[in-house]
């Protein structure tokens, strides 16, 4: 399963679920890096299709629900917002000039 952390507050969402350090000088952009998050052991990833400063966080399906209901918990306290598939795959990237291969442009 994939959970994607997205937006400017997603370092203090992610800060106190982990003890990794997010700084940019120990997980820098384009980066990934196994970690523990919630007591989920999982592959982040310094990556954002939105356009924002944020995470993908691979996990195993079965930890999903685990991981997605700790950053939720945590995301409270940030005003994190639920944003599904469609929203970042045809809003938020649109708004960051971000193409799509397929959608945008082809070899066509």
């Amino acid at each position: 399963a994939v959970l994607a952390l997205n937006g400017p507050n997603s370092p203090a969402v992610l800060a106190p679920l982990t003890n990794t350090s997010l700084d940019s000088t120990s997980f820098p952009p384009g980066t990934a890096q196994q970690i523990k998050v919630a007591g989920v052991h999982l592959l982040a990833l310094r990556v954002s299709f939105a356009g924002e400063l944020g995470w993908e966080l691979h996990c195993p399906a079965g930890e999903a629900v685990m991981l997605h209901a700790a950053l939720t918990s945590e995301g409270r306290h940030h005003a994190m917002q639920p944003a599904g598939y469609f929203a970042l795959l045809n809003s938020l990237r649109v708004e960051k000039g971000f193409v799509h291969y397929g959608a945008d442009i082809s070899t066509a």
